[in-house]
């Protein structure tokens, strides 16, 4: 018995962001064509595609989309595995960005037009976050605005236990016959960071705590030194908010090409993200330098253009081993290392502030005591070397972007399209929703 042959059952989505909200979307529109869709159950404890809008960090809401949002939850509107694939295509455009668009008028102009003659500008984050909720309330889609505290398999099934963190009492576990785990993760962490002082931040916490070290700038008498370290989004995001608001700190940005690097968006590039038809034929060297090129340490050419014209920012090339706290003087050494022709050298600086912006952890969801013994053990026996890996997992991902995890005679998926760039190099980020939906679904429903 496998998942596909337990169709009508539940499928657990941990996230209610943009993946999530493009299986739910696709589900409700394949309700019209295919006579078992599984109920699709959206578990958020913060609510609808709130990582976006700056309520809960991540952002301060105010940056750029780094895609454009054409590529919604139906992109790229190219189904071909559904009875009646046109129909699909065609109902899926009712939850799409220019659907949005068209739904808000002003005194003058609708939003579409005005965005339209103002040459397709990338939103604000939290006005995507408008969109993504948008489509919420356009679907029939139910959400459990409660925290995700296990992960476990019991009687050939997932269950999943949330609980109320304003009231441990109301705690449930609840069942399933796949489970999706999407969401950024937790921040990547360097020895020597200290959650508890002022002086560190991450790419999480940064823009809660960024006004209190605009307080502590203020206060100062010298120019502040701030230094930031990674060279990604993330990191171009921070680097940007701090030298926009505040003009009395210098920024050092380290890392270890000594560049901040232009994202690539060609033609040629884009394509694999919208079809990734042809990746399977790249080998494993080449998909590493693609995915280098294009999504990871890359920043948009929008964000290059802004950061090349700050006379205050400064980038040092360098591999950061540990951060430390001088009590003494209230400053953080960074100690890092180089690896010139001559030899590898150790340095330190001395900064006021330091943010962390190296990334986020995709693994968040097998860390903390979250998955249950059983759960773990039957995640290991699928795994080779017998080890729950990030780079194990991803060796793993079949084409409905999940491993499949053997369990008493029943074959669980558990779908984790961050970790799904073998497969393809859209699914991790926003570059293919609409395909996404389709391969997560599709199993559920032959």
């Amino acid at each position: 018995m496998t998942a596909s042959q337990s169709a009508a059952q539940r499928l657990i989505v941990v996230g209610a962001g943009p993946k999530g909200l493009a299986i739910a979307a696709k589900a409700q529109v394949l309700r019209s064509v295919c006579a078992d869709v599984p109920e699709v159950l959206l578990v958020d404890h913060q609510g609808i595609a709130e990582n976006w809008t700056g309520r809960f960090g991540y952002t301060d809401g105010r940056q750029q989309l780094a895609t454009s949002p054409m590529k919604d939850i139906g992109f790229p509107y190219n189904s071909t595995c559904w009875r009646d694939n046109n129909k699909v295509n065609v109902e899926m455009i009712q939850y799409s960005w220019h659907a949005f668009l068209t739904q808000r008028t002003g005194p003058k102009l609708s939003a579409f037009a005005e965005w339209v003659d103002r040459g397709f500008p990338s939103p604000s984050l939290k006005e995507w976050a408008k969109y993504l909720q948008w489509v919420f309330k356009s679907l029939d889609t139910q959400i459990d605005q409660r925290k995700v505290t296990r992960i476990h398999v019991r009687d050939r099934q997932w269950r999943i236990k949330v609980e109320d963190l304003r009231d441990s009492r109301n705690a449930e576990w609840l069942t399933g016959a796949g489970v999706v785990i999407t969401g950024p993760g937790t921040p990547l962490r360097l020895q020597g960071y200290d959650d508890n002082s002022l002086r560190f931040a991450n790419a999480e916490n940064f823009w809660k705590r960024w006004p209190r070290m605009q307080t502590a700038i203020r206060r100062s008498s010298m120019q502040t030194e701030i230094a930031v370290i990674g060279d990604g989004g993330a990191a171009a995001s921070v680097v940007t908010t701090l030298l926009s608001t505040s003009d009395r700190c210098r920024v050092t940005v380290i890392t270890p090409s000594g560049v901040m690097l232009t994202r690539g968006e060609s033609y040629d590039e884009n394509r694999h993200y919208s079809n990734p038809r042809d990746w399977p034929q790249i080998n494993s060297l080449g998909r590493e330098r693609f995915l280098r090129h294009t999504t990871l340490s890359v920043v948009s050419r929008a964000v290059k253009k802004i950061l090349d014209q700050q006379v205050n920012l400064s980038i040092i090339c360098g591999q950061v081993d540990r951060l430390e706290l001088k009590d003494a003087d209230d400053k953080v050494w960074i100690h890092y290392k180089i690896d010139p022709p001559a030899g590898r050298t150790a340095n330190y600086e001395e900064f006021d502030f330091v943010v962390v912006a190296i990334g986020f952890d995709a693994m968040w969801w097998a860390k903390n005591g979250i998955l249950t013994r059983e759960a773990a053990r039957l995640i290991r026996g699928s795994v080779s070397p017998n080890r729950i890996t990030a780079k194990a997992l991803g060796q793993l991902i079949e084409k409905d972007l999940s491993i499949h995890i053997a369990a008493n005679g029943v074959t669980l998926p558990l779908h984790l399209p961050m970790m799904s760039s073998t497969q393809g190099p859209g699914f991790p980020g926003l570059g293919c929703l609409g395909l996404l939906s389709d391969r997560i679904l599709k199993p559920y429903c032959d």
